[in-house]
């Protein structure tokens, strides 16, 4: 990673950048309306290489307090940044904001995002369902969606 690598709260700014980012990375992208009403509602995060939007994610607590649950809606990196550790670090940072905010942290991933799904299983995440047929394929057909949960302790 450089050195010049931040993480801020998303602003509306963002949101054009972010949803370039989400076009190349997702078979079926969240849209610019999407993201704003993100923005409104959840937890947003927008990862900085000097000024430049290189990633982002989105959370939302479900159910708040000590024992409760929160959720990862959506994360990526751009497509030429990855493998460089800035999804693991955006990640590990979503952690920290939750923790003393919920204890547990689930997230959907597609059975077919091995390189997701290994960054999430190195983050201490495990498989707790699988959702057959879950997502919808360009191709016109599905695939699984993997239900993943972590357990979030204070000092993250």
């Amino acid at each position: 990673m450089g050195q010049d690598i931040s993480i801020v709260s998303t602003a509306s700014s963002h949101l054009k950048s972010i949803a370039a980012i989400e076009i190349q990375v997702s078979p079926h992208p969240w849209s610019l309306v999407q993201f704003s009403e993100s923005l409104a509602n959840h937890s947003c995060y927008t990862l900085l290489q000097g000024q430049a939007v290189t990633g982002y994610a989105v959370l939302s607590v479900i159910l708040p307090g000590t024992d409760g649950e929160a959720e990862l809606l959506n994360i990526a990196v751009l497509p030429e940044c990855q493998g460089q550790g800035l999804g693991r670090y955006l990640l590990g940072f979503c952690l920290g904001r939750l923790a003393g905010r919920a204890s547990r942290l689930f997230l959907e991933v597609r059975a077919s995002n091995i390189q997701a799904i290994g960054l999430y299983l190195g983050m201490g995440f495990r498989q707790v369902s699988r959702r057959r047929d879950y997502y919808s394929l360009a191709s016109g057909g599905s695939e699984d969606g993997l239900l993943m949960m972590r357990s979030i302790t204070h000092g993250e």
